[in-house]
């Protein structure tokens, strides 16, 4: 079999969701043992024995009290409460939840975001108490948004694949330029900028991001002007700045930064993991992420 990334993986499962849900069903039953691996693809869903159509323009469909799916995979709204009424409407949001529950298995190696026992996460699962991490804050992130209570909150399958998380190499440093670009020259109280630095220290992780980079590059960085070392705008700038010049850099500065986009956006979001999420969050508090340059990273 393919030596497969979890990332990879991961995509997979939710194109084959997508798919499904392009197709009106619902799978009512996304479970690790559902989930197969198999030597021509990644992995693929099995098991549609309680799998629902929603025809023509249903955007829901209804279920009897007993409950659709596995326990401790179940969305909360599908786990009986006893009182209910004989009827419940569900909708493709129960697929939502539950494959957030396994890709944060899949992602954490084995840990469930709602607990070890099965009657541990309904209980969790109910009260809204999970607990996310995965060692990669754009996975906890989109696990958190996937395993929301409200079933109306939490984002489509295809609004899901275009989180950051599954974004190429090549596309997340691009973001970054697009962004820095944005935000060149612009006065430092406009909403973005302002959002950008909003909570700096959880990102930055001190006073001065020079300090988390190789002495070559503090030197290099040095040398064309002069960067505010506490402001998340101007860690951006920088990496903007030297991936513009790339072929510029010498060559003993090439290698400790890596090749471009992979060992050069390697090279930063080590040293700082929660950037890109918070970059990408900023721009959907100001209402920026709504501008035609940011359509391709922000579109259901």
């Amino acid at each position: 079999m393919r030596t497969l990334s979890l990332r990879k993986l991961a995509t997979e499962l939710m194109e084959g969701l997508r798919h499904l849900h392009s197709l009106g069903l619902v799978h009512c039953d996304i479970k690790p043992q559902n989930v197969l691996l198999s030597s021509k693809y990644a992995c693929m869903l099995s098991d549609l024995g309680l799998c629902k159509v929603l025809r023509d323009n249903q955007t829901s469909f209804s279920k009897h009290t007993d409950n659709v799916g596995t326990s401790g995979w179940m969305a909360p709204e599908v786990l009986s409460k006893g009182d209910v009424a004989a009827c419940v409407k569900y909708t493709k949001a129960v697929d939502i939840f539950s494959a957030g529950c396994v890709l944060h298995y899949l992602l954490s190696r084995g840990q469930h975001p709602f607990g070890k026992e099965w009657f541990e996460r309904e209980q969790n699962v109910r009260s809204n108490t999970s607990t996310i991490n995965t060692g990669d804050p754009l996975a906890d992130d989109m696990v958190a948004k996937m395993i929301q209570l409200e079933s109306g909150a939490r984002p489509s399958a295809n609004a899901v694949l275009n989180h950051p998380f599954f974004w190429p190499d090549a596309k997340r440093l691009a973001f970054f330029m697009e962004v820095s670009d944005r935000i060149e020259k612009q006065d430092p109280t406009t909403p973005l900028l302002r959002r950008l630095e909003f909570e700096k220290a959880a990102v930055l992780g001190t006073t001065d991001w020079r300090t988390k980079l190789d002495p070559l590059l503090q030197t290099d960085l040095r040398k064309y002007r002069t960067y505010k070392v506490d402001t998340v705008t101007d860690l951006l700038r920088a990496i903007r700045n030297k991936k513009h010049h790339y072929r510029e850099l010498p060559e003993n500065l090439k290698q400790c930064l890596g090749a471009v986009p992979e060992g050069y956006l390697s090279y930063f979001t080590r040293r700082f993991p929660s950037l890109l999420m918070h970059t990408h969050a900023a721009l959907v508090h100001c209402g920026c992420h709504r501008e035609p340059a940011f359509n391709d990273y922000y579109s259901d």
